[in-house]
């Protein structure tokens, strides 16, 4: 019997932290700090290797993800089942490019 298992049957059973998962989140954040430190605003608006998308809208979506990832767990603790993007992907659309708007005055690449 798995670990998961074991405690899905247990109420009581209390299993450890993913610490390899959270470690591996640390140095992922840690090496994407490092690689976007110096970041200009011109860098920010040339294009990604993403059709479409501009290096800031690619950063924007890693950064709305993440709090999306934030809003579902806080959700699933609360017993609640949540959508990833309240408003749907129209609105997450609108809000990526609200942030590049305001952050880099606007960009000719638009996320699709």
């Amino acid at each position: 019997m798995s670990r998961a298992e074991a405690a899905a049957g247990d109420p009581d059973h209390h299993s450890d932290p993913p610490r390899p998962w959270v470690d591996g989140c640390v140095a992922a954040q840690r090496a994407l700090d490092a690689a976007l430190e110096g970041l200009s605003n011109e860098q920010a608006r040339a294009p990604s290797r993403l059709e479409g998308w501009s290096v800031g809208h690619v950063l924007t979506h890693v950064a709305r993800n993440a709090d999306s990832v934030v809003w579902r767990l806080e959700g699933a603790a609360r017993g609640e089942v949540r959508d990833q993007y309240p408003g749907g992907l129209e609105q997450r659309r609108a809000e990526i490019e609200a942030v590049i708007e305001r952050l880099l005055g606007g960009t000719p690449a638009r996320a699709v």
